[in-house]
């Protein structure tokens, strides 16, 4: 008796199941498994028990104030409206893992990328030497930084958190605090999270022992 006959055998003992599935149109979809086999059939309008999925295409235009008139932070949908940029006079936009298209009605913008994937297993090593020296140099002379990612959810704030703990004393708690008041989206991934409670740590104990 082949394997193939041994596994479709099997298959005829499994359960009933049954997966109710939406499309993006909003349609339903009711895929069954009964004995190994797999129908599907979809169901009349009228009986409809979900109204489907809404695509939000409205661009994020949320800018988060972090540091009044230095440290600007959201997604990269601000990057791209000039009369949010004049109105918060940002000098600098600092892209963190995406990279946007200069604006030529801006020349005087100053554009910074840096590369970073938003994964916990993500290194922020690299990312933090680069864009912590620069917001801090930025600053120092007089201009403001606009700092963001895709969504402006969990890179971006990652940065930010990271800068304000650096470079401002805070304590990861009340930099992560700041930001999630400033723009409740935020949320660094897990890994984010992690290697910014080491900072912390590695922060403390060098202050211990000046």
């Amino acid at each position: 008796m082949s394997f193939l006959h041994e596994l479709n055998k099997k298959r005829t003992l499994l359960n009933h199941t049954c997966t109710r599935v939406t499309t993006i149109q909003g349609n339903t979809i009711i895929e069954e498994v009964v004995q190994g086999k797999q129908t599907s059939h979809e169901v009349p309008e009228k009986n409809q028990m979900c109204p489907g999925f809404v695509v939000d295409t409205k661009p994020d235009l949320q800018v988060a104030e972090i540091l009044p008139s230095m440290l600007y932070l959201g997604s990269q949908d601000v990057t791209q409206d000039i009369e949010l940029l004049k109105k918060y006079q940002i000098t600098h936009i600092l892209s963190i893992g995406v990279s946007v298209a200069p604006l030529p009605e801006m020349s005087q913008l100053c554009y910074t990328f840096v590369p970073a994937l938003d994964l916990p297993d993500e290194k922020i090593d690299f990312a933090l030497a680069t864009a912590l020296p620069l917001i801090e140099e930025t600053i120092s002379k007089g201009g403001s930084v606009f700092v963001h990612c895709n969504a402006g959810v969990s890179r971006s704030p990652m940065v930010v958190i990271a800068f304000l703990m650096v470079h401002r004393g805070f304590t990861y708690s009340k930099a992560n605090a700041l930001v999630k008041e400033k723009r409740p989206a935020a949320k660094p991934n897990a890994g984010f999270v992690r290697q910014l409670l080491e900072l912390e740590c590695k922060s403390q104990a060098s202050s211990s022992n000046k």
